[in-house]
């Protein structure tokens, strides 16, 4: 297997995806764009950051046409809904910074019904 072209996601946010997609959004400050820069701190975010991360090494790795299929299949979705009005980043904004959204409510699950540990977000 070949190596990626990133070690983290952190450096492929930083140093791929923000400068693309920034200019792909046609980003100048005293834009009202929903982002957060402190992205890691959205766990929806994160995941779908991720995900885009590991796709984009795959296809990268494929040539030809693949960068194209991750675009319309992966990036350009997933960038819609991190932008979205409703999306993960809608509190934040370049310029503002990070804002806590807050959690959906849970209730307590009975014990007879208990599963799996829950994943916690720090």
């Amino acid at each position: 297997m070949r190596e990626r072209a990133y070690a983290t996601v952190d450096e492929w946010v930083t140093e791929y995806f923000a400068p693309l997609f920034g200019d792909d959004l046609a980003y100048v400050p005293g834009d009202r764009l929903s982002w957060c820069p402190q992205w890691w701190r959205h766990p929806s975010a994160a995941v779908r950051l991720h995900a885009l991360w590991q796709a984009w090494e795959h296809y990268r790795l494929l040539g030809g046409p693949a960068l194209s299929v991750w675009f319309l299949d992966h990036a350009d979705p997933h960038v819609r809904q991190l932008t979205a009005p409703n999306g993960p980043f809608r509190r934040c904004s370049v310029e503002g910074g990070h804002k806590v959204n807050l959690r959906l409510p849970i209730a307590e699950r009975p014990e007879v019904m208990a599963a799996e540990p829950p994943i916690k977000w720090d």
